[in-house]
């Protein structure tokens, strides 16, 4: 699952077996970003096992993301932040690693192989 093009907020919601959508959801003033990763993760870990959950943060600016998944691996899930060597904005994956909440600091190349490991 990834974010949403443009400025659309979306959630995350089960729909049948084990498949996992990601929907259009209203604005959120508690949201500050749109679409906002923090907001999807949330929604995500509402509906389906942390431990079942693999969050990848990659390259941006700001911190969305990094609460949520901080909460992800607390929880038992497994995160991935982007290395810095390889992130063209280190902000996003930047804050997940200054909170602790990385599993993994990987550059991008290696990040595909880590996440075959996971599923396999």
């Amino acid at each position: 699952m990834s974010t949403s093009p443009g400025v659309t907020p979306i959630s995350s919601c089960p729909q049948g077996g084990a498949r996992l959508f990601a929907l259009p959801a209203p604005s959120d003033a508690q949201w500050i970003w749109h679409p906002s990763v923090d907001r999807l993760v949330l929604s995500a870990m509402n509906v389906v096992s942390p431990q079942a959950l693999i969050g990848i943060l990659l390259t941006g600016m700001g911190s969305d993301g990094a609460m949520a998944m901080n909460d992800l691996k607390k929880a038992g899930g497994r995160t991935i932040a982007e290395a810095e060597e390889t992130a063209v904005v280190w902000g996003m994956p930047g804050e997940l690693v200054a909170r602790d909440g990385a599993s993994h600091v990987l550059p991008l190349g290696r990040i595909t192989s880590k996440l075959l490991e996971y599923v396999q």
